[in-house]
């Protein structure tokens, strides 16, 4: 190449890749900065993380469930029955116990046991509930399973994603190499045919040459130029698809360092061999194969449905009064199983 080859190739590729003072780039450097900034890639991640907390969340349902739960009631002109104790009453009206509304509740003063009447008052209940899922027709293992396969296929879309980019990349920044080099043989051309031009010239005027001659080599620098103005056009685009897979502009100038040893190898296995690796490694595949097991569970799920739901439940809590207080006397606790089948429903 000519002294005046590499001033021209610069002035053809002035652009840059990134707002860091980067001034050469590697094909290494191209994959991490595409793998950081492909936005398919960095969707993929966001989904993979999803479905991680997902399969964590579908872990926990299997988990005791502790709540706790305040409520304040106001009753005017509530209609009852005042008892003193009869009938299985609790001192205050007749047939209540400790977590009913009416328990705690004094009766009125003059009124006598078993009278109907009306009576305002204020009630306050507090309590820490513990609830256990037992049975529930499968709906929680069938979550799981469901969570734990979209997990599976988020990894490998994830995977697919990476080596899409990762390909796209190796591709892009090889075809601007060759761009380059592509470039650089039409400026050596040039400027050999320059040099012949003139020495044609110089042998025209000794008599040595005819002025056909010349027309011919005048004809060829010109293509030559056409030739060096398409591979800089060449050069450009090729450098604007790199940048757009890495996922930064190209506004500064850069030299792309060039892949050295790579010696090009006789696969060790068949047309056949390949198609089947292809097969067991490739993740859209892979991701397409866990669909199965995902309609499986989604199956598993819709007949949950049909099956009671049966949970262990316990709480502590205190029914207060008209007064928000924590006292030994207002305490209160339960345990039980709960057993529930929707017999119709809209959905």
């Amino acid at each position: 190449m000519s002294r005046l080859a590499p001033f021209i190739l610069t002035t053809i590729l002035a652009s840059c890749i990134s707002a860091a003072p980067v001034t050469e780039l590697d094909m290494d450097e191209a994959v991490r900065l595409a793998l950081a900034n492909n936005l398919e890639v960095r969707i993929a991640a966001e989904a993979e993380r999803a479905a991680a907390a997902g399969d964590w969340s579908a872990m926990t349902s299997f988990f005791p469930r502790v709540s706790a739960g305040v409520s304040y009631m106001k009753y005017e002109g509530a209609y009852s029955t005042y008892g003193t104790g009869g009938s299985g009453g609790y001192g205050g009206y007749s047939g209540v116990g400790p977590g009913d509304p009416w328990w705690g509740i004094d009766e009125p003063d003059g009124e006598q046991g078993g009278l109907p009447g009306t009576v305002d008052y204020e009630n306050y209940s507090t309590a820490i509930t513990l609830t256990q899922p037992i049975f529930n027709g499968g709906a929680l293992y069938w979550g799981k399973v469901m969570a734990a396969v979209g997990r599976e296929m988020a990894e490998l879309r994830l995977l697919a994603a990476r080596q899409a980019a990762v390909l796209a990349v190796k591709r892009a920044y090889l075809d601007a190499l060759r761009a380059e080099e592509l470039l650089e043989v039409r400026l050596v051309n040039r400027e050999n045919l320059a040099q012949h031009v003139e020495n044609t010239k110089a042998t025209l005027d000794v008599g040595l040459a005819s002025r056909v001659d010349l027309l011919r080599a005048e004809s060829e620098l010109a293509a030559a130029e056409g030739e060096v103005i398409a591979a800089g056009n060449i050069v450009r685009l090729a450098r604007v698809n790199l940048a757009d897979v890495i996922g930064v502009e190209l506004d500064r100038e850069v030299r792309l360092a060039p892949v050295l040893g790579v010696e090009p190898t006789e696969p060790d296995f068949s047309l056949a061999e390949a198609l089947e690796r292809a097969k067991e490694n490739n993740p859209a595949l892979a991701a397409a194969r866990r669909g199965e097991r995902l309609a499986e569970a989604q199956a598993g799920l819709a007949a949950s449905a049909f099956w009671p739901k049966v949970n262990l439940q316990a709480a502590y809590g205190w029914v207060q009064g008209d007064e928000f207080r924590f006292s030994a006397d207002d305490d209160y606790w339960r345990i039980g199983v709960s057993a529930n089948l929707d017999l119709f429903t809209s959905t």
